[in-house]
């Protein structure tokens, strides 16, 4: 796949400075896998896109050798990497895996300049003005204020939300951890998973672990124990189960979540007033998406009974793409250049 940044993200990009030669790095890294890409400074394209096992390499380095050996990439001249969990002085230790990620160890290891460190959620909101068409889904026909903060939220590996605010120079990414709020039942329902949560973590239950594949786990194990079955699957089983049986636990299981999922979106995006739309991302919901009762969803994600309306134009959609992470991250590699030839 290619894709013009320059365009999708009404940037200039730098044409005096050498960079056009050059091929800089973009990654998308979860607890799972990562996703490396190389941007072409020249012709403003993502190419070159590839996926890797995190287990696989102990060091994130080394995986990053064998992306660039792979394709045989002798050298970078810096790179853009998304990663799931918080950034803070261009220094992560990933929240889903054992890699620690630093700039001076990355630029001193490849010998480049240029280091962006960001979270997976500033890179999947960067991405959505960026998506074409069929790469969303519209879940209603609501209209979205194209003024106004977009939220990108998603339940993968774990939990990521990322706000989006439109400024006089571009898109502003806000970063955050909304993942880890506090998960409070409202239904007796949620009182049995949070307590059941709270025994297997031996701590106060998060939105993560609800709303990811681990929590989809979890949630599975909690429905069977309440059923007296004490069965558990992986993540992976229990979507294939709610799509092969409508009269599965399975599928129960997956309408709580995807219910769940309605409350913490809604949450969200009265929160940070997403007039521009919530984005849900992530690899769970595309699975079932068939499973989605979208009048369901919508009724829960409007239920505000203090602001009666409120959410009502709010639309929310799904984001499709094939590597969201991966466009978003050049996009923000795009910006960040542009903005460093105006100083």
């Amino acid at each position: 796949m290619k894709r013009d940044f320059e365009q999708e993200m009404n940037k200039t990009i730098p044409n005096d400075s050498g960079n056009q030669q050059k091929l800089f790095l973009v990654s998308d890294i979860g607890g799972t896998n990562a996703r490396f890409g190389l941007v072409d400074a020249e012709s403003n394209t993502l190419h070159h896109i590839a996926t890797y096992s995190v287990k696989n390499y102990p060091i994130f380095e080394d995986a990053v050798d064998a992306y660039l050996q792979d394709h045989a990439i002798s050298s970078i001249a810096g790179a853009c990497l998304a990663v799931a969990g918080p950034v803070a002085n261009n220094e992560v230790k990933m929240t889903n895996s054992s890699w620690h990620i630093k700039a001076s160890t990355f630029c001193e290891h490849f010998n480049c300049e240029h280091f962006w460190l960001i979270n997976d959620f500033v890179a999947q909101s960067m991405a959505v003005p960026c998506l074409e068409e069929q790469e969303i889904i519209a879940l209603d026909d609501r209209k979205k204020d194209d003024n106004a903060p977009l939220l990108v939220l998603g339940p993968g590996t774990g939990l990521g939300a990322g706000l989006l605010v439109k400024t006089p120079v571009g898109w502003q990414p806000c970063p955050g951890e909304g993942g880890h709020m506090d998960f409070g039942p409202v239904s007796e329902t949620d009182l049995m998973v949070w307590k059941y949560i709270k025994q297997e973590h031996g701590r106060l239950p998060c939105w993560e672990d609800v709303l990811s594949g681990y929590g989809l786990e979890s949630l599975y194990a909690a429905h069977a124990a309440e059923a007296g079955t004490h069965e558990k699957l992986a993540a992976s089983e229990v979507t294939a189960k709610a799509l092969a049986d409508q009269d599965s636990l399975a599928f129960t299981v997956v309408q709580y979540f995807l219910r769940q999922l309605a409350r913490f979106s809604s949450n969200l995006a009265a929160i940070t007033g997403a007039k521009g739309g919530v984005y849900i991302a992530g690899g769970i919901v595309p699975r079932v998406i068939t499973l989605l009762d979208r009048d369901a969803f919508r009724s829960i994600f409007e239920q505000r009974e203090k602001i009666p309306g409120y959410m009502e134009s709010i639309p929310v959609s799904l984001v499709v793409a094939a590597n969201p992470g991966l466009t978003g991250s050049a996009a923000y590699l795009h910006q960040q250049l542009a903005l460093a030839e105006r100083v």
